[in-house]
């Protein structure tokens, strides 16, 4: 199978081109549900664990081929949802977002049996399973929940995880304090939230915030997470097998998981596919079934085109689910100039790239996505510099706007800078059209380059560029999610470090202000303010897009629905047989 991947993947032929009629994206938009916020703010006991059987019979057996659109690529569990794919089948979390549900609000018990939320509503308890094991035979007890707490919000008190900042996607740092998560026996763990807050639970059922052994981090010193899969200690319900760099990541059933009758399959392998014209060639053989995350090298029009074309697969859509960013290096000129940073989101034009990427699918990227409770009306939106068209072009007024601050701040006409991208997603290509549209619309002069992805993280983290584009993913698309990582300066997190990225006054204490604000009109005036400080202070990247984003999926693989942020994978099966 490995041979025949590697065979239809080197050797397939680019896709031909895609055309797709503006009123098929149209009819295929109405379909696509946009994740609700979760706004459970009194929950009061736990949407149990998954039973042994589902309603439907399943079949055991089976191995899944998936592909996988990037390489292996991570430091601390903690760090990145999106790169934890090829972790998380082997950990569990205290809850999870239910992958057998088509509720993307719905919150379950994964490590916990149950919880429960006293009067005050910052006072949770969690109960764990009691037969809950690492792969070692030690049990998972409130010592590795307590530690999940701890690792998440103060790394630097652990030796090993000193200097090691964690990601802007951990959110719970925002409703937990460091020493308030304690056990009341080894399998009870009392956590006390900072505020009340409907936001807490969904912070910990994403990939970040997956629950390691204490003992191996701590006594032994091994980290868990990046390329050394093998020292991997789990307790979730795939092993490690064998990962081949740049190529697949192998898995096989933990016979001993501690959820009865799971997982279903007995294993699979993610292969690395990088090109578009081969990820769908090897859906179309057949020798990969899915795709291990909602993310693919399929640009939308062709994921829309496959699913056209396939009787027997189908291509789910969900979003926003992250924003496409221009993110400027604030510590290197000429992006530490604000009226620079400021001239680049006045003279982007960001419809023409959407209509070339998505057929018009993915949304504007205006700072809060349209559409929620907490956005301005499309009319208000229409207004905002940078935003404005005027039939069917730029606002002249934005432009010359653009061309008076650079002006202001000495740069010349020509200004030579390098837009970077790394090799994946489809960041090339929109590289091309940025690149493009600040050559005509500012005169700049700009050199692309692109890097594998890895090594595009490698020279991110280390500050090693001027520009780029990149995806920022989303845990949830409450405001909390939105705006933490614009507001705290974490993302990129690659120069400065947390606090560090962007100093714009006022604007985090009107981010936790509206944290803590229960009441939702007040809140959204709160986050009004906040949306209006970024824009006159260009705290932010720049969004272009928000993108809707899909997961191809062949019909024999059952029991499977859109979540947002679960890939243990436990709970599939094929009929017929895989």
């Amino acid at each position: 199978m490995l041979l025949l991947l590697i065979a239809a993947a080197c050797g397939g032929t680019a896709a031909e081109p895609i055309v797709v009629e503006k009123e098929v994206v149209n009819e295929v938009i109405k379909e696509i549900p946009i994740i609700k916020e979760v706004v459970k703010e009194h929950v009061v006991t736990a949407t149990p664990g998954p039973t042994a059987i589902p309603e439907m019979a399943p079949k055991y057996g089976g191995f899944i081929n998936m592909l996988d659109y990037a390489d292996v690529r991570q430091r601390l569990i903690h760090q990145s949802s999106v790169l934890n794919k090829n972790l998380s089948p082997m950990y569990n979390k205290l809850v999870e977002y239910n992958p057998e549900t088509d509720d993307r609000t719905d919150i379950r018990c994964d490590l916990c049996t149950s919880w429960d939320l006293a009067e005050d509503g910052i006072t949770y308890t969690f109960h764990l399973a009691e037969n809950a094991k690492w792969w070692d035979g030690v049990p998972v007890t409130d010592d590795d929940v307590v530690f999940m707490f701890e690792s998440m919000v103060a790394p630097d008190q652990f030796e090993i995880l000193e200097g090691r900042s964690t990601s802007s996607s951990i959110e719970a740092e925002f409703y937990y304090e460091s020493g308030n998560a304690r056990a009341l026996d080894a399998n009870t763990v009392e956590v006390v939230t900072k505020f009340e807050s409907g936001s807490f639970l969904p912070s910990l059922s994403v990939d970040t915030a997956m629950v390691q052994p204490r003992h191996n981090v701590i006594d032994q010193g091994i980290t868990q997470g990046g390329r050394e899969l093998d020292k991997v200690n789990g307790s979730g319900p795939f092993k490690f097998v064998e990962y081949i760099k740049e190529v697949s990541t192998e898995y096989v059933k933990n016979p001993d998981y501690f959820k009865e009758g799971r997982p279903f399959i007995d294993g699979m392998k993610h292969f690395v596919i990088l090109e578009s014209g081969r990820t769908i060639a090897a859906l179309k053989t057949g020798q990969v079934l899915t795709s291990n995350l909602a993310i693919t090298n399929m640009t939308t029009l062709e994921a829309l085109r496959l699913d056209e074309e396939m009787d027997n697969l189908t291509v789910f859509w969900g979003g926003p689910t992250a924003a496409l960013n221009v993110h400027m290096n604030t510590a290197k000129a000429p992006f530490d100039d604000a009226n620079v940073r400021k001239a680049m989101h006045l003279a982007l034009y960001r419809q023409p790239i959407i209509e070339t990427t998505s057929g018009g699918m993915d949304l504007m990227g205006y700072l809060n996505p349209p559409g929620f409770w907490f956005s301005r009306t499309q009319e208000e939106y229409d207004q905002l510099p940078g935003y404005r068209e005027l039939n069917g072009a730029k606002h002249p007024d934005d432009l010359a706007e653009a061309k008076r601050l650079l002006k202001e701040s000495g740069v010349p006409e020509n200004l030579k800078v390098t837009l970077s991208a790394r090799n994946c997603c489809g960041y090339p290509d929109q590289a091309v059209l940025v690149k493009e549209q600040l050559r005509k619309n500012l005169g700049w002069d700009i050199e692309i380059q692109t890097m594998e992805s890895g090594a595009g993280f490698d020279a991110y983290w280390a500050g090693d560029y001027q520009f780029m584009v990149q995806a920022s993913s989303l845990n949830n698309t409450s405001p909390d999610s939105i705006h933490s990582r614009r507001v705290r300066g974490t993302v990129p997190q690659w120069v400065g470090g947390r606090g560090k990225f962007f100093a714009v006054e006022g604007v985090e204490e009107l981010f936790d202000q509206q944290l803590r604000q229960p009441d939702r009109e007040k809140r959204k005036v709160l986050l009004m303010q906040l949306e209006d400080a970024m824009y006159d202070m260009v705290a932010v990247p720049a969004p272009i897009y928000w993108v809707m984003r899909h997961q191809p999926v062949e019909d024999r693989i059952q029991n499977y629905h859109f979540t947002y942020d679960s890939t243990k994978w436990e709970h599939v099966w094929c009929d017929p047989a895989c």
